[in-house]
């Protein structure tokens, strides 16, 4: 029954095996079957042979939860064993048989759909207790590819008959999912990843025992933003349970929008901002020159704005943040204008050369001035920009400028996620772009990264 229905789905759909719902689906009724099916000598009773069910579910599913989202859910065996049969034996008939006396007696429909809604009611707040539990959600780093199938023998090695040798054995097989660490960085080196957010800017920063990020990115509407919808998603994916130092480089909603999501999943021990009145009880301090400090060897230093400075406008106000390890430097401007751009050359002109630049601005026009570009002498420049956005960045004359230097040019809106590590021997890792690592056979890779004007042919090779 369970091949005749795999049959018919992808008859229906070939697709659906991009689609983790699909695995997730046909996998918690294959584990099921697996646990419960064709066993000898069931004596036990009907709750107890549910609780089992439960068990099995969320043991079987783990790695590939913790392998898609790398997150799983620690309560969910026993909220379904509540909400399953509660839904299935009480919500779900007051609903089905009130909905059918609705054409002959609107009262009695009325008070049985009614009861269905209460009882939903009860329900919920049972679920919405065991999910604000600190310990609800197990976060890890995504798991490598042998970790993951490691813990599926470990899983399926638990889950055997009785009679099945040593089957303490699967907790063996299991160790590696919970030890797994996610690929650590080398003391002395940072990590920077600039996220695709769309139209906006988001960087998170690794070192060796520390986290910083830049920037969340922007909100689209009171229900999205992409602080919940990326950065913390790539921040659990990438195992950091802490977050040490959150820099909002000004209160631009393509800068900022993001940030009450981030600060609602972590907790920042500095929250460093130009506009830190926007955050007044998590004790946001104003960023300004001359703040700097050391993690792991790397160093990080404040160079915009002047301190006390309140004149200009508010991108030019905006945190410009320099990340330098032995001989390599990156350079995080925020949207800093031309008149911040010449400041910054009178006052710390010797300071900003850099390997990697987050482009000032998105690419605009009114940034990337020829004496800036000339100081900074990227070797790489990133762009955070949106897909076909309105404002048309980065622009024609601002990508020459860089071009003609001999950098790497990359939007972050066609290639993904850009990550880059600085070396603690000055070296600056080619950047990993994260459709190239994740294109598959159907995608027209010569003609999305040759024509598209960015990338030099180093790069593509």
């Amino acid at each position: 029954g369970l091949a005749l229905a795999l049959l018919l789905v992808l008859i229906r759909d070939p697709f659906a095996v991009m689609d983790a719902g699909f695995w997730l689906s046909f996998g918690a009724v294959a584990v099921i079957l697996f646990t419960m099916s064709g066993r000898l000598n069931q004596t036990v009773n009907l709750w107890g042979r549910w609780g089992k069910v439960q068990w099995a579910a969320g043991l079987g599913l783990m790695p590939l939860l913790l392998a898609q989202f790398a997150q799983a859910s620690l309560v969910s065996p026993l909220a379904n064993l509540v909400a399953v049969p509660w839904v299935s034996w009480v919500v779900v008939p007051l609903t089905l048989v009130g909905t059918a006396l609705s054409e002959v007696s609107a009262d009695v429909a009325g008070l049985l759909l009614q009861a269905a809604h209460e009882a939903w009611s009860w329900l919920w707040l049972l679920l919405a207790w065991l999910a604000e539990r600190d310990f609800a959600l197990w976060h890890q780093a995504a798991a490598a590819t042998w970790v993951t199938l490691a813990a599926v023998v470990g899983a399926l090695w638990l889950l055997a008959p009785r009679g099945w040798p040593a089957r303490w054995l699967g907790l063996v097989w299991l160790l590696p999912l919970g030890l797994y660490q996610g690929p650590p960085v080398a003391a002395g080196e940072a990590e920077i990843s600039l996220l695709d957010v769309g139209q906006g800017l988001a960087v998170v920063v690794r070192t060796r025992h520390h986290a910083l990020v830049y920037d969340a990115g922007p909100r689209f509407g009171p229900d999205f933003d992409t602080g919940e919808a990326v950065v913390v998603p790539f921040m659990r994916h990438q195992g950091i349970e802490e977050l040490d130092v959150l820099v909002v480089s000004h209160g631009d909603m393509d800068h900022v929008g993001g940030a009450d999501s981030l600060l609602a999943a972590y907790t920042p021990a500095r929250l460093s901002s130009s506009v830190p009145e926007r955050w007044p009880d998590q004790g946001a301090r104003a960023c300004h020159v001359g703040q700097a400090w050391q993690w792991d060897g790397v160093d990080f230093q404040i160079l915009n704005p002047p301190n006390n400075e309140s004149l200009g406008s508010e991108n030019d106000l905006s945190c410009v943040l320099k990340v330098s390890t032995g001989g390599a430097s990156a350079l995080l401007s925020g949207d800093i204008e031309r008149d911040a751009e010449w400041k910054l050359l009178q006052s710390r002109g010797d300071d900003l050369a850099a390997e990697v630049l987050v482009a000032p601005h998105h690419g605009s026009l009114t940034s990337s001035t020829a004496a800036f570009v000339r100081a900074v002498d990227p070797h790489y420049v990133l762009f955070p920009v949106g897909y076909r956005n309105r404002f048309g960045f980065p622009k024609p004359a601002v990508v020459d400028r860089y071009r003609h230097t001999g950098a790497t040019l990359a939007e972050v809106a066609r290639t993904g996620t850009i990550t880059t590590r600085l070396g603690s021997d000055g070296v600056v890792a080619v950047p990993r772009y994260y459709r190239r690592r994740v294109s598959r056979y159907w995608h027209d890779r010569s003609r999305r990264w040759a024509s598209s004007g960015f990338l030099t042919k180093e790069d593509e090779h």
